[in-house]
Formats: structure tokens, sequence, C-alpha cells
């Protein structure tokens, strides 16, 4: 009560003080704070709004009670439901069990939806979400796959479901939206935008930014811990113990945060236009990845006190990481650069892969999408080579610098691609047409030509290498396969 009775009293001695003018002086200092709001990351008044978010760490906390539970033999899991003319299927995902399937079906002949299409994620023979226009109200969702690599996405244990939703008004330049997390059926938000979205190698953490508020949080398994301006570079540590991303406000610069064990660290950012960082928790250092100038310049990494720049430094995925950490954490990433002096995408490029500083001469015209042997000095990766549209999987050993090149394709999918727990085999698929009833296994670069499928997803070894295991459909029904790897 008696602070109470304190600012009252302040207050009245600074309506004194303001003269004939309160009103004026008032408007000037609500816009002081409107503006240390959005430019600065000093009133923290969103953390208020934004809750945690248990549903997520339900998701996270739901595991395999034990590996003996895997199938590990050949079985249907359910009927393709197939009450729906001119159906697509796309986005098929397995639980890692091999006992459950979800997918997002389309219906170009959806009656009364916007644009004559229905979307309807489900799972096995259950449609647990159906975005469709409504007449009414102008409203229609859609799955949202924007700055992930993927839509669908089961928990360890495979009980529950995620995806990303958007609900939208209008359309081109008049269209509003707002997204939503999506567990199973429980529909949480809703968020002004959502992403990016990333999860820990073993998929026991998640983290993503939301907007709300005019503000960016980042969530770490539901728990939000923190809203800020903008924010950057949201990444793991290979064994997902850490949690790095950087922040930006007009007035406060750039910050790096660090979350491990539940304690959040910051600190100021040594340096400016940074696009990348990676953390390596085995060394307990950073490296970051920056450009000269905001619009452009030589791009340099940095790790180890040590720098190095270059013309242009390229993805190591599709969609933006350029600096990773290998399994026994040596800093790896890729440099390209135009031997013609011009456009970087143009004709005559050479790419060059850094190992610990080591140097990697790869003689073809694209890299991308590396995928570490988890027992050995060896990487995998996408590559293109004499200008063609056939594509091939690349192998370094970066031991002895070998480079091994694969059969080519027309299409590889690149998050169908595993290594054997001991590292004596792996595994991906690919295929020679633009259909989807044609994929291959390619074992340790072997096809195996007698066996065709129209889908692959979920591709991966048992735990001594002697199985390899994958879903897929097969006619009007979703298997869950398991094969010997020597057949």
């Amino acid at each position: 009560m008696y602070n109470i009775v304190r600012i009252i009293n302040y207050s009245i001695l600074i309506i004194k003080a303001m003269g004939k003018k309160p009103f004026l002086i008032f408007v000037f200092f609500l816009f002081f704070i409107v503006a240390l709001y959005f430019l600065t990351d000093f009133l923290p008044i969103a953390n208020f709004f934004v809750s945690d978010i248990p549903e997520i760490k339900d998701f996270i906390n739901d595991k395999l009670v034990s590996s003996d539970v895997v199938s590990t033999r050949s079985h249907k899991i359910s009927d393709f439901l197939s009450n729906y003319k001119n159906k697509a299927i796309s986005d098929v995902v397995f639980s890692k069990d091999g006992d459950h399937v979800a997918y997002v079906l389309e219906d170009s002949n959806y009656p009364g939806s916007l644009r004559s299409t229905g979307s309807f994620v489900i799972k096995d023979s259950e449609i647990l979400a159906e975005y469709i226009y409504d007449e009414k109200t102008g409203i229609y969702g859609y799955v949202s796959n924007y700055r992930l690599d993927w839509a669908l996405k089961f928990s360890n244990g495979g009980r529950y479901l995620m995806h990303w939703a958007n609900y939208c008004k209008g359309i081109d330049t008049k269209k509003k939206c707002n997204e939503f997390i999506v567990i199973n059926k429980n529909k949480i938000g809703p968020f002004n935008s959502i992403g990016p979205t990333i999860f820990s190698q073993d998929n026991e953490n998640m983290a993503f930014v939301a907007t709300k508020l005019g503000k960016q949080c980042v969530f770490l398994n539901g728990e939000n811990y923190g809203c800020y301006t903008f924010v950057n570079n949201l990444t793991f540590s290979p064994d997902g113990k850490i949690l790095g991303y950087t922040t930006k406000s007009l007035i406060g610069g750039e910050k790096i945060y660090l979350i491990s064990n539940g304690k959040k660290q910051k600190s100021d950012l040594k340096y400016k236009n940074v696009f990348d960082i990676v953390l390596n928790s085995q060394k307990d250092k950073i490296a970051y990845a920056f450009r000269e100038t905001e619009t452009g310049g030589k791009q340099c990494v940095i790790f180890d006190n040590k720098e190095k720049c270059y013309v242009d430094i390229g993805a190591t995925e599709s969609y933006g990481q350029f600096l990773t950490f290998s399994p026994d954490g040596e800093l790896v990433y890729i440099v390209t650069e135009s031997l013609s002096g011009q456009d970087k995408i143009s004709t005559g490029r050479t790419f060059r892969m850094f190992i610990n500083g080591n140097e990697y001469g790869l003689p073809f015209e694209s890299v991308s999408h590396l995928r570490f042997n988890p027992a050995k000095k060896e990487i995998l990766f996408g590559a293109r080579k004499n200008y063609s549209n056939n594509w091939l999987m690349g192998q370094l050993n970066y031991v002895d610098g070998l480079i091994t090149e694969g059969p080519t394709y027309k299409h590889l999918n690149y998050q169908e691609v595993s290594f054997s727990p001991d590292g004596q085999h792996f595994v991906y698929v690919g295929t020679q047409c633009d259909c989807d009833d044609n994929w291959l296994l390619i074992v340790d670069n072997v096809e195996r030509k007698d066996e065709k499928y129209r889908l692959v997803s979920n591709l991966n070894f048992n735990f001594d290498g002697s199985k390899l295991s994958f879903g897929t459909l097969s006619g009007q029904e979703w298997w869950w396969i398991v094969k010997s790897t020597e057949e």
C-alpha cells in the first residue's frame, strides 16, 4: 500500500512539472516507449505475453522404451486412405518404430475448396487435420514447410505427430495469415509467423523462432527463452546439448546467446554481418561465417582465432547451413569461386572443401547436402558434374583425400541417406525418371535394380548394420519393409 501511495504522489509531481502541456509530453513519452520496444531489446514486454508450450515438452519427452520395440520384420501398417479423387501424396513420414505412417493428401476436386484444392493430414487411416476453404468466413488453411526441411514430424516414440499450419484470409497483396503448431489434433497459436525450426541430430531437442507482438521469441523444447527484435543463426551443437543464436537490434547491437542445461549466457557478437554460426561442444568453441559488408564483399570464416576469407562460401544444406562440424569436432565448409570472375552460378566453378583447415579439391559443378560417417573420417555429399542434369553421391575419405563417385541419377533424395552404426555400410535412394514409382535402393554405391518402390521414407540400418528398413506405399497399402543389407 505504501508503494502505491508513493507512485501516486510522484505521478502528481510529474503532472505539475509538465505545466500546461501534459498531453504533448505524454504523447512524446508514449512514442519513446513504443520506439524503445521495437528498436531495442531493453523492454522484454513480449516475454510476459508469450507463454511456454507444454505440448512440445510432451512431444520431445515421448521416446521409445528400448530399441527392442523397433519393428524387425516386414509388415503392413495401414490401408491408403483413398476416398478422394485426383489425390496427390506428399511429405510422407514413418514413425521410428515402423508402426505408423503419416502424409499430406491433396485432393484437387474437393467441393467448395479454394481453387478446388483440399489438404488433409492423415495418420495411418485417420484424418488428423483438414484444410479447406470456408466460404462463410473466407478463411483457408494449408500445411506449411516454409524454412523447414520437413512438413510432418513424428516424436521418437511415435505417439505424437507435429506439423505447422497457416490460416489465411484474402489472396496476393491482401493476404493476411496466422501460423499454428499442430500436435495430433491440438492447434497451438496463433503466431504471426513461425520459423526457422530445428532439431538436434538425435531428435531429442527442438528449437524454433516464433513472432508475436512484433518480437521474435526463441523456444527450446517448448520453453520461451526470450523475445528479441531480430533472431538469426539458430543452431544446435552436434551433441544437442547447447543451443546458440544471434540477435540484432538498432540500439543494442548484435549479441550471441548460448543455452546449456537450461541456463542462458549472453555476450557481444565480435563480428558484424554474421550469416552462420556453428557450435563445437567438444572443444567449447564457436565458428562464425560473416560478410565484409551488409550488401556483400568477401565472405570470411573465423574459428579458433584464425580468419580465412573467400569469394563465396557454399551451403552445406539446401536450407542455408554453411558451416558444420564433423562427429569428431572438425570444422567443415565448402568454398565455391567463379572461374570467369562473373556471376557465381555461371558455368565454370571450382569447389573446395575445407576440413580442419585442410583443403580438398572437388571436381564437380555443384556440391551440397553433407552426410558424415559416424565411425570413419568420411563424408557423403550430393554432386553434379559435366554440366548435366544428372546427380551422384560423392564420397570423400579425408584421411587420404580419396574421392569416389557413385552412379548418376536424375533425382536423389538427400533426406534418405543413412550409415550403419559401425560405418561399414551406407544407403540412399535415386531414380532415373520424373515418376514416383521407380525409386531404387543404392547400398554402398551398388544398385538393387530388381527392387523398385513408389516411395521410400525413414531409411535406416538396424543396430549391427545387417538389416535395413524403410516405409513404402505398395498398391493401396502402407508397408514397413525390413531387408538384409547383403542382398
